[in-house]
């Protein structure tokens, strides 16, 4: 049957950031499951709004977030968030975040806030 090999760093301790070696598929599966299942528990199931990046998709984000709904509006800014989180340029949607901050919804105000912070200072 096949083992898990330690990673033990020159001190002799085990290092978890150490890169698993060829031949250690079972550690590695086994790592990014652990990994994929404390993803998934920390973003409380909002895993939905990092997948999915289709062809005009920020045309759709606008229409979203232009939704007088505000938790379809909530979920386009988190969609939005998601896409800026990953490295995506969703600069152009400025205005339309922006407007959102016009609602009473707290947890709304605080997205765009976290979306003004990584835009404002560019």
């Amino acid at each position: 049957p096949a083992t898990r090999r330690s990673h033990i760093s020159s001190a002799g301790q085990n290092n978890p950031y150490e890169q698993p070696q060829l031949g250690d598929d079972i550690a590695s599966t086994t790592d990014f499951s652990l990994f994929a299942s404390n993803i998934r528990q920390m973003t409380g199931g909002d895993t939905k709004f990092f997948t999915s990046h289709k062809k005009g998709e920020i045309a759709e984000w606008r229409v979203e977030i232009g939704n007088p709904d505000k938790d379809k509006k909530k979920d386009a800014v988190k969609k939005v968030i998601a896409a800026m989180t990953v490295g995506k340029d969703v600069s152009m949607l400025f205005a339309d975040v922006v407007n959102c901050m016009q609602t009473a919804d707290v947890e709304l105000k605080k997205l765009v806030y976290l979306y003004l912070i990584n835009y404002a200072k560019k």
